[in-house]
């Protein structure tokens, strides 16, 4: 079972109400604010966690969702594709000259500013988050 314990605050920037359901992967949870995946081809979503060239970013979770004991498509995540902070990587961080960049997944709660191998893309940088120098401001849509 695939899943992930981080918490942090979300400080979701919200623009529109863009909430879309998309069913989880069978035996899988996701966290509340963590990014999603779907492996190509499947329809069905993921937490980002090893996130690999063989899926995309399709936004992040609302609220926790936890198919551990379920099969493919038992439950649906709450997906959004509002912009929201996320924590960056160590060493590989964004900084304000950056902005309009692409922002890589590097874990389900955190971004970085290179590709590196197997790169998913999170979204755009859109800046620092104000309350939080350590945390950039991604645009999913």
């Amino acid at each position: 079972m695939a899943s992930s314990t981080a918490s942090y605050p979300i400080n979701a920037h919200s623009f529109t109400n863009d909430v879309i359901p998309l069913p989880v992967k069978a035996a899988h949870r996701i966290d509340e604010g963590h990014m999603v995946m779907m492996a190509t081809g499947t329809g069905y979503v993921e937490c980002a966690v090893g996130a690999t060239a063989s899926v995309r970013c399709v936004g992040w979770c609302k609220l926790k969702v936890d198919n551990s004991g379920g099969a493919a498509g038992d439950l649906n995540a709450e997906c959004s594709r509002q912009r929201a902070s996320f924590a960056m990587k160590s060493g590989d961080e964004f900084t304000n000259a950056m902005i309009g960049a692409t922002a890589y997944v590097d874990t389900s709660t955190t971004v970085k500013a290179t590709a590196g191998s197997n790169a998913v893309t999170a979204g755009i940088f859109r800046g620092l988050d104000p309350l939080d120098s350590t945390r950039a401001i991604i645009d999913f849509s």
